[in-house]
C-alpha cells in the first residue's frame, strides 16, 4: 500500500503526484487525471480507507447520555447509550462566511506572521475550533498572567465548537491545530496552546407574574433563557455568542426576561460574577457562562 495525500486542489499537482481532494459536502473522493494529479491503478480493491468519517453535520453533535436507540435492531442488544459526547460537527460553509474568510486569505496568504494571520489559520485548522485569540509575547502556559515577555513567543486561547456551557478545548483538538500551524508558521515561533479563562455568571431574580398558574413553566423558561443568553458561543441577542472580555449588561437580562413568556415585569435582578482563576486573573481573555441561577415568582395583583 503507497499512501495518498489529500489537497484542497489540483492547481500544483504534477503528473505523478499522489493527491486526492475530498469534498467534505458530498463524501466525494476525486483524483487526478494524470496530467494534474495521477490516476490511481485501474484494478479492483486497490484503494484503501484507513479512517473515513461523515455526519450531519452541527445537528450531529449532541451531549453524552441522550444517544439511546438504535435505527436497526442487532441481535442480543438490548439497548445503547453514549457514555462520550459526539462532538465535530460542523455545518457547510455559508455564502456571507465565505465572503468574511476570502480577503483574510488573500491576506495571510496560508502564512502566520500577525496576530489576525495566526487567528484566521487556527479557525481553518478544523471547525471544531469555533473562536480563537492571539497573544504574542506570552507563554500562558506557564503564566498565565502574562507577566514576562518572550520574544518570538505565541500563545493561543482556543475554544471549541460545543453547546457544554463552558467550551474546554480536548487535548487532542489543541494537536491537531498545533500541527497545522506547525506548517505555516514562521520556524522561529514558539506556539503554545490554552483554555480560555471563565467568568461564571450566577443570577438571582424575582419576577412578577399574573398568575401562579404554570409556575413551574414559567421558572423552566426563564433558566433556559437565562443558559442560552449566557453561552459564550451562542449566546446574546443576536446569537453569536461574547467576545472575549465583555460581560452582560444588567439593561440586557431585564429586556431578556421581560420578553420571556408568563413574566410580567422583574422585580429585583442580582448579577454576580465570579472569576474562576482567582480575582487577579485578566479579564480581556476571559469568557462570561452560565452559573446557577435562583428564580423566585411573586404574584402581582391586578
Amino acid at each position: 500500500w503507497v499512501r495518498w495525500h489529500g489537497v484542497p486542489d489540483f492547481y500544483s499537482s504534477g503528473p505523478r503526484d499522489r493527491h486526492y481532494i475530498l469534498d467534505r459536502l458530498t463524501g466525494q473522493v476525486r483524483f487526478g487525471d494524470g496530467l494534474n494529479g495521477l490516476i490511481p491503478p485501474a484494478l479492483a480493491g486497490n484503494l484503501r480507507l484507513r479512517r473515513y468519517q461523515t455526519g450531519g453535520g452541527a445537528a450531529g453533535n449532541r451531549p453524552a447520555g441522550v444517544i439511546t436507540q438504535m435505527k436497526t435492531t442487532v441481535p442480543y442488544i438490548d439497548k445503547v447509550t453514549n457514555f462520550l459526547p459526539a462532538s465535530g460537527g460542523a455545518d457547510a460553509e455559508d455564502l456571507s462566511s465565505l465572503i468574511d474568510r476570502a480577503p483574510r486569505t488573500l491576506r495571510h496568504g496560508d502564512r502566520a506572521v500577525t496576530i489576525e494571520d495566526y487567528e484566521d489559520l487556527t479557525k481553518l485548522a478544523t471547525p471544531e475550533v469555533a473562536r480563537v485569540k492571539c497573544v504574542p509575547l506570552y507563554d500562558l502556559t506557564t503564566d498565565p498572567d502574562a507577566t514576562r515577555q518572550r520574544l518570538g513567543v505565541v500563545s493561543m486561547v482556543v475554544v471549541p465548537r460545543t453547546a457544554e456551557a463552558k467550551p474546554v478545548p480536548s487535548l487532542e483538538l489543541l494537536d491537531r491545530v498545533r500541527e497545522y500551524l506547525d506548517a505555516h508558521r514562521s520556524p522561529n515561533a514558539e506556539l503554545y496552546f490554552v483554555a480560555p479563562d471563565y467568568v461564571r455568571v450566577d443570577i438571582e431574580v424575582t419576577l412578577g407574574v399574573n398568575s401562579l398558574e404554570g409556575a413551574r413553566e414559567v421558572e423552566s423558561a426563564v433558566s433556559r433563557a437565562l443558559s442560552q443568553f449566557l453561552h459564550p458561543l451562542t449566546g446574546g441577542f443576536d446569537g453569536k455568542g461574547w467576545d472575549f472580555g465583555r460581560s452582560a449588561q444588567k439593561s440586557d437580562l431585564f429586556a431578556l426576561l421581560e420578553e420571556t413568556a408568563g413574566v410580567d415585569h422583574v422585580i429585583a435582578l442580582k448579577y454576580v460574577e465570579t472569576k474562576e482563576r482567582g480575582k487577579d486573573s485578566s479579564t480581556d481573555r476571559a469568557l462570561v457562562y452560565s452559573g446557577a441561577h435562583k428564580i423566585s415568582l411573586t404574584l402581582e395583583e391586578a
